[in-house]
């Protein structure tokens, strides 16, 4: 769960500059962790 936070940061860090906390927050049960997650989510489309 980490590392999901830490690939957030590093990709929206300049857009959302306190991402990698809120993503972490309340042991990363939050949104902002839900909608990272969905930064790396491969759609059926993608898939092969």
């Amino acid at each position: 769960m980490e590392s999901v936070c830490s690939m957030c940061h590093e990709l929206y860090s300049h857009i959302y500059p306190n991402i990698r906390a809120q993503c972490r927050a309340n042991c990363f049960k939050n949104e902002k962790f839900k909608q990272c997650l969905g930064f790396f989510d491969v759609k059926d489309d993608d898939k092969q």
